[in-house]
């Protein structure tokens, strides 16, 4: 499986140090970032942003791949390239659309767009729903963790809180 991240998903799991949350909700994939997310990450290097070294590291480490792009998936970017979407987001659904792939995108706008195109699209909530699902968070208490650990580092509210610890209370409902 392919994991697509768009910036907005990618700085939160770094701020967070949380990749290797990532690799156990999605584990035996392959992650990729598109060279236009990798363009912006490099502009938040400079401007001083510190979850950037987190991601260039994933990327030296082979970790992060950041794929060519075929003939014709340039085509599909410049056919995209006059949505109301910015670069890296249009890369990472042309690359979403790869077979079995998943985007990771807390963009609305993106999530609206991707799923036009039939692209799996997950968002921040729908990770940790997940992550619930298969039994990576299987605590009340890890959840409260990882919600607070977001809001506080990247600024994200996570609104469907209630939804997230009735998952857990039905999975395990001594927790």
């Amino acid at each position: 499986m392919n994991i697509v991240f768009d910036t907005d998903i990618l700085s939160c799991i770094a701020k967070i140090k949380g990749f290797d949350f990532i690799k156990e909700v999605f584990p035996k994939s392959e992650y990729i970032v598109p060279g236009r997310v990798y363009e912006e990450i490099l502009k938040a290097k400079k401007y001083g942003y510190d979850f950037s070294a987190y991601i260039i590291d994933l990327i030296d480490e082979s970790v992060l791949s950041i794929p060519n792009l075929t003939a014709e998936e340039g085509q599909k970017i410049r056919d995209l390239e006059f949505t109301n979407l910015h670069f890296g987001e249009i890369e990472a659904m042309v690359l979403s659309m790869r077979q079995n792939s998943i985007l990771l995108s807390n963009d609305y706008v993106v999530k609206k767009k991707a799923k036009e195109f039939g692209i799996d699209i997950f968002n921040l909530e729908d990770i940790l729903a997940y992550s619930i699902e298969i039994g990576a968070i299987s605590e009340s208490r890890e959840l409260i963790g990882m919600i607070k650990e977001i809001e506080s580092r990247d600024r994200i509210k996570i609104k469907n809180k209630e939804y997230l610890f009735n998952k857990i209370h039905e999975k395990n409902p001594e927790h």
